[in-house]
């Protein structure tokens, strides 16, 4: 049996080689990344490591608290960040945050949309209101 690592190209008998293509090594540098739902959980650690590879970052997320506390860490790792309270429920405060982006960094480059929430009901309750909350915050 032949190996992928030996293969031979069945017309010319030479090694089949993939072609070959320049992988950028820091293809997130100077990105603008906007990151819904930052302020804890898959959102924050998003947000560090996009910032680790030197995006920009825009926290968005509910909690002020934590939002600067993201902040705070990103930039004491060399890191640049920004944060805004926002609602993703709220299409004017969506606009104002991207308004904020573009005032902060001159442009958006990527959106993590990470907001949502967690349910605590169950489906046989029928609990449309926490139902209709969670479609507002992930649609």
């Amino acid at each position: 049996m032949t190996s992928k690592a030996s293969a031979r190209c069945p017309h010319h008998g030479r090694r089949a080689e993939p072609p070959h293509r320049e992988i950028p090594t820091n293809h997130l540098k100077d990105k603008v990344v906007i990151i819904t739902g930052a302020s804890s959980g898959i959102g924050a650690v998003s947000a560090k490591a996009l910032a680790a590879r030197g995006a920009k970052i825009v926290a968005a997320a509910r909690g002020q608290e934590d939002l600067d506390q993201l902040v705070t860490d990103i930039e004491k790792t060399g890191g640049t960040a920004a944060a805004r309270l926002t609602d993703v429920t709220d299409a004017a405060d969506m606009q104002a945050l991207a308004d904020f982006a573009i005032d902060t960094y001159g442009r958006i480059d990527v959106l993590v949309n990470n907001a949502g929430l967690m349910l605590f009901s169950y489906w046989k309750d029928l609990a449309l209101d926490d139902w209709n909350r969670m479609l507002d915050a992930t649609a």
